[in-house]
């Protein structure tokens, strides 16, 4: 986890670092304190930022929660919540839930005791929302190129081992015609590279840290 520890420092001068009109992706860990989280996240809402992805370090130096935020143009984003599940969740369950209250599931994070989803309230709306769970990336692949023929676009991921779960929509009217999904070796590399491939027209969204400590992000436009 050195590659986190280095990014406290990235975290402290990002805070400082001014707001233009065009505003680049950052990531920002918080407390693991949904009030406290609270508070700061609207802080960035208020000058345009929303958040597009999460994931979470329960233990050590690093513990807190993690946030990408992005500004987005295209959508509508009405309001945020994040909600956390014990591990053990049948998470069809609440998902389903939340999505008759049009809340979206986003992005996820697992933890050893906790799986953390990041829902909005978006717009355009969507038909159709699948929750997948594969064995690795290989297999992610393979089953985010069939949903891609479908029109799903994947808007969130994150690692439970070597499993990964990807969420993935089919929003109404919005078509995303390609797809990246890419890992770097750290988070500082992470935070650099996002604003570069935003530049290049690259939408960011959900994020993970995975099992070899590498930081993966969907790209789509």
């Amino acid at each position: 986890m050195e590659q986190i520890k280095r990014f406290v420092l990235m975290l402290a001068l990002t805070s400082l670092a001014p707001l233009f009109a065009e505003l680049a992706p950052i990531i920002k860990k918080h407390p693991i304190d949904l009030k406290k989280l609270g508070g700061e996240l609207n802080e960035l809402w208020k000058v345009g930022y929303f958040p597009a992805g999460i994931e979470v370090i329960e233990k050590g130096a690093e513990r807190g929660i993690y946030l990408v935020y992005r500004e987005d143009k295209n959508f509508e984003i009405d309001d945020w919540k994040i909600i956390p599940y014990p591990i053990d969740t049948d998470l069809d369950t609440p998902l389903e839930s939340e999505k008759m209250k049009e809340w979206v599931a986003i992005d996820i994070g697992y933890t050893a005791s906790q799986v953390y989803i990041l829902y909005l309230k978006i717009k355009p709306a969507y038909d159709a929302f699948y929750q997948r769970t594969v064995q690795d990336t290989g297999e992610m692949t393979r089953a985010i190129e069939g949903y891609h023929r479908s029109h799903h676009r994947c808007y969130g991921v994150s690692f439970k081992g070597s499993e990964v779960t990807v969420l993935m929509l089919r929003l109404i009217g919005m078509t995303y015609g390609l797809y990246e999904y890419e890992e770097f070796d750290n988070i500082l590399a992470a935070g650099t590279a996002i604003v570069q491939r935003t530049k290049d027209g690259w939408d960011i969204w959900g994020f993970a840290f995975t099992p070899d400590q590498k930081v993966g992000f969907f790209m789509l436009r």
